[in-house]
């Protein structure tokens, strides 16, 4: 995944935003797990951005995927809670 985001799109938000747009668009299967951190990946690119609509629907659908190993996901399960934090209340 973070092979996928490169150099180019570090620090780029809108950059890494539209890889990974295209990577959970595409065709390509993702397994449960890479979906799920492309999720928290694209939810955080939102939050740089304050794109507060779009972050939401990322943050719900990956907290939508049921953990296949939670353990594995500790970090990504962290950040969903911290960018959930950065959310403005309505």
């Amino acid at each position: 995944m973070a092979a996928l985001l490169g150099g180019d799109s570090k620090g780029d938000h809108q950059a890494a935003a539209r890889v990974l747009d295209r990577l959970l668009a595409s065709d390509d299967p993702l397994t449960s797990s890479e979906r799920f951190t492309a999720l928290v990946l694209r939810a955080d690119a939102a939050v740089h951005m304050e794109e507060w609509a779009s972050a939401r629907d990322f943050i719900a659908e990956a907290r939508s995927i049921p953990p296949v190993s939670p353990s594995a996901h500790v970090d990504d399960l962290r950040r969903l809670d911290d960018l959930e934090g950065f959310l403005p209340t309505d």
